[in-house]
């Protein structure tokens, strides 16, 4: 299947206990729907999702990635904290 990464909806089961959201990635490992197209590159993005439900994800999840490449995406809930250690915001996930 073939999508286009702008306003791109994925869904899922959602749970409505689930108040800490979730983490998605997207990895390109650099295959591409054409064979000679791919890159031999990895790239591995992240981002939050705040409410556990279907969304439109943020099409920064992409960057760097070419078009027409295979893309793994994975949703992980769980716990996230977001800290701030001197002056820099880290997100912590379990």
């Amino acid at each position: 299947m073939v999508c286009y990464f702008e306003d791109f909806v994925i869904e899922w089961n959602a749970d409505v206990n689930n108040k800490e959201g979730l983490v998605v990635i997207a990895e390109y490992f650099g295959n591409s729907a054409i064979p000679s197209e791919s890159k031999y590159k990895h790239v591995l993005n992240t981002a939050f999702i705040e409410n556990d439900n279907g969304t439109i994800l943020n099409k920064e999840l992409f960057k760097d990635i070419p078009d027409l490449s295979f893309v793994h995406i994975v949703l992980l809930r769980g716990n996230v904290k977001i800290e701030e250690i001197e002056g820099e915001l880290y997100k912590f996930v379990a």
